[in-house]
């Protein structure tokens, strides 16, 4: 019963459970942690994932994992790839972009050495993001999973039945942005 995309993908799971090893493994357990992220390393080298968010979790597991310089460059030129007209990503090729796929796209290129805020690229996905943000400073994604409880509503983001994957989006969104940031004040 996975929640797509919030929870779905081998390689976003594989990531982000390496990524939970490597922080917090505890010492006793450092040569099976050093294992796991080597096993982990080689899966995010082979894999050829098809969709955005498998590709953005393959560049940050890679990023993450000390992966090969040559692999991640490959990843990322996939990645750019697909980026929209309009500056933004989308979850499925079949769909339009929004802050979600967009927001990590960003972070995986940012944080993987890929790509620079000053980048072309990175502007025009910082630009869909700016143009797409809504007064409240949060972003509507619109929900792909089928409900597993009842609704409630949480107050932020206002979207009702869209507001788990608006506030996951948001997140991302702004974690792209703050990566755009000047990383010292301009006095």
């Amino acid at each position: 019963a996975m929640r797509v995309p919030l929870e779905s993908g081998e390689i976003h799971l594989a990531a982000i459970t390496i990524k939970g090893i490597m922080e917090y493994a505890p010492a006793s357990k450092r040569d099976q942690a050093k294992e796991a992220v080597d096993r982990t390393r080689k899966l995010l080298e082979i894999s050829n994932p098809g969709d955005q968010q498998e590709m953005a979790f393959q560049l940050m597991g890679l990023q993450w994992t000390s992966g090969n310089a040559a692999v991640k460059l490959v990843v990322a030129k996939k990645l750019l790839s697909i980026q929209h007209p309009d500056g933004g990503w989308s979850q499925l090729s079949t769909m339009p972009s929004d802050a979600y796929a967009t927001g990590e796209a960003l972070y995986a290129l940012y944080i993987s050495g890929q790509l620079k805020p000053e980048d072309e690229k990175y502007q025009q996905g910082i630009r869909y993001l700016l143009k797409t943000q809504d007064d409240e400073g949060a972003w509507e994604v619109l929900t792909r999973s089928s409900p597993i409880q009842p609704f409630f509503t949480s107050g932020f983001p206002p979207y009702d039945e869209n507001q788990f994957i608006s506030a996951a989006a948001s997140n991302w969104a702004i974690m792209a942005l703050l990566n755009a940031l000047p990383d010292e004040s301009p006095h």
